[in-house]
C-alpha cells in the first residue's frame, strides 16, 4: 500500500515537472538563441499550456490506472491458484444420509494435530447423550472450539472416531449431517434484510409457522411482534438496529428453524446483559427438555451450571498455547475425560 500510494501520486508530479522544464528550456532558447520576440510567441505559448494541461490530466489518469492494475496482479494470481487447486475432500453428498441422532454422540480416542505439527487433542474421549447439556469450560486455547469444528466436520480427526449412535460421522454425507446441527456463534452475523429473511437462512423455504415456532423457542417472538413491521422489520447492517440480546435470539431462531438434533452454543452469553443471558439459558434448557443434544462452550460458570455434564479441559494439566493455530483458538496437548 505504501508503494501504491507513492507510485499513484508520481504521475502528477512528473507531468507538472516535465511541463515546467520544457517550458523553461523553450523560453530560454527563444530568449538567448533566437531573434523571435516574446510577444510573437505568446499565442503559441498559451496554446502549448492549454494542450499540456489537458494531456497531463489524461496521462496521469492512465498511468494511475496502470499502476493500480499492476498492484492487484499478485492478488489476482493468488485467486487463480486457489481456483486451480483440485478438490481433496470427498463430495459433500457422498455417503449415507444422516436421519437424526437417537442415542448419543461420542468421541472415541480422538487425536487432532495441526499442519505445523502442534498437538491439539490426544486420546480425547467425550459423550454427548441425547437430551442432555454438555458444557465445555476452560481457559482460552484449551480445545473447546476445535471440538465444535470436529463435530461440524470443518476439520477431521487424525486418529480415533466421532460416532453418532455408534456409526462414524465420516460415513454420512456432509449435507445431511450438518442439516441436523444448529450452530450459534459468539458474534452472530445478521444480514441487512428483514428478520424473516435472516431466520429463513437456516432453512430456506420454511413456512411462517415454522419461523414463528423457532422464534418462540428462542424467546424472540415477543419482541419481534412488538416491532412496527414485526417479522418484516429490517435489522440494518450486521443487525445494527437491534440490541445484542435481540441479535443473539434471532441467530438462535435461525439455527432452530431447521429443528436440529444437535445444538452447539459457542459463548452464547458472553456479551449479553443479565436479562438477555437468562433468556438464552432458558432456551438452552428448553432444548434439552425437548430431547436435543446441546454442546455448550462457555467461560461463564453461571451459564455452565445449567449443564448436566461439565468438562473442564483446563484440568488436563497442559497449559494452553499462547499462539493458537491459525483459524482456531483451540490448542490442547492432552485431554482425557
Amino acid at each position: 500500500m505504501q508503494k501504491y500510494t507513492i507510485l499513484s501520486s508520481m504521475p502528477t508530479v512528473i507531468n507538472e515537472t516535465m511541463i515546467s522544464i520544457l517550458l523553461f528550456i523553450g523560453l530560454g532558447y527563444l530568449t538567448f538563441f533566437s531573434d523571435t520576440q516574446f510577444i510573437d510567441i505568446l499565442p503559441t505559448l498559451a496554446l502549448f499550456l492549454v494542450v499540456a494541461q489537458r494531456l497531463g490530466a489524461h496521462t496521469t489518469r492512465f498511468v494511475s490506472k496502470l499502476i493500480a492494475a499492476r498492484t492487484k496482479l499478485p492478488s489476482f494470481r493468488l485467486v487463480m491458484e486457489a481456483l486451480a487447486i483440485e478438490k481433496t475432500c470427498a463430495d459433500a453428498t457422498d455417503g449415507m444420509t444422516f436421519a437424526g441422532l437417537t442415542d448419543e454422540l461420542r468421541f472415541n480416542s480422538v487425536q487432532f494435530t495441526y499442519r505445523d505439527g502442534r498437538k491439539v487433542l490426544r486420546n480425547f474421549d467425550m459423550v454427548l447423550p441425547k437430551g442432555h447439556i454438555v458444557a465445555l469450560i476452560g481457559e482460552s486455547g484449551t480445545g473447546k472450539s476445535t471440538i465444535a469444528d470436529l463435530i461440524l466436520r470443518l476439520r477431521s480427526p487424525n486418529a480415533g472416531a466421532i460416532c453418532a449412535d455408534g456409526r462414524d460421522i465420516s460415513e454420512f454425507d456432509v449435507v445431511s449431517w450438518r442439516t441436523h446441527i444448529g450452530y450459534i456463534s459468539q458474534d452472530p452475523f445478521l444480514f441487512n434484510t428483514s428478520i424473516l429473511n435472516n431466520i429463513l437462512l437456516g432453512k430456506p423455504g420454511a413456512s411462517q409457522e415454522e419461523v414463528e415456532c423457532a422464534s418462540v423457542a428462542a424467546h424472540a417472538h415477543d419482541f419481534i411482534t412488538d416491532l412496527p413491521a414485526e417479522y418484516d422489520t429490517n435489522v440494518g447492517e450486521r443487525g445494527a438496529k437491534l440490541s445484542g440480546g435481540q441479535r443473539q435470539r434471532i441467530a438462535i431462531a435461525r439455527a432452530l428453524v431447521r429443528n436440529p438434533d444437535i445444538c452447539i452454543f459457542d459463548e452464547p452469553t458472553s456479551a449479553l446483559d443479565k436479562e438477555s443471558g437468562d433468556l438464552v439459558r432458558d432456551t438452552i434448557q428448553d432444548l434439552a427438555r425437548a430431547g436435543k443434544t446441546v454442546l455448550l462452550i462457555t467461560h461463564d460458570m453461571h451459564t455452565a451450571k445449567i449443564a448436566s455434564i461439565v468438562i473442564d479441559l483446563s484440568k488436563s494439566g497442559i497449559k494452553p498455547s499462547s499462539q493458537p493455530a491459525s483459524g482456531s483458538s483451540s490448542l490442547l496437548d492432552s485431554a482425557n475425560t
